[in-house]
């Protein structure tokens, strides 16, 4: 069976994004009163992994994420989805941070993203 995969040779699975890493740090609780205190502070340093910055260019995207992830807030992964065009995202109510992929419900989409003929690990 066709896929994303099968239909245009290439795609990126995503699985609990972050926009960036000064985003995630900045809103944890552990720093908020060290954001009021140095407010752009974490801007400053060079953060190669500034996700919100190349989404756009990746093309076809699966973003993965648990809505109740205790690491990483939701609006990150909406955030991601809204700068992808033609991306798709399945937040799931099930799992949390780590382990999404032990979610019948993730396990599915990843199946139907790549193609029904792709075995999963443990499946």
């Amino acid at each position: 069976s066709s896929g994303i995969n099968a239909e245009y040779g290439q795609g990126v699975i995503l699985e609990a994004p972050f926009l960036s890493i000064p985003e995630v740090v900045l809103k944890s609780r552990a720093v908020r009163l060290l954001n009021y205190l140095y407010r752009g502070f974490l801007w400053r340093f060079s953060d190669p992994f500034m996700t919100r910055n190349v989404i756009g260019e990746l093309g076809n995207v699966l973003i993965l994420f648990a809505r109740n992830d205790e690491v990483i807030p939701v609006d990150h992964a909406t955030t991601l989805h809204s700068l992808c065009p033609g991306s798709e995202l399945l937040l799931t109510d099930d799992g949390e941070h780590n382990f999404l992929i032990k979610q019948t419900e993730v396990r599915n989409k990843i199946k139907q993203y790549l193609g029904d003929d792709i075995k999963i690990a443990g499946n």
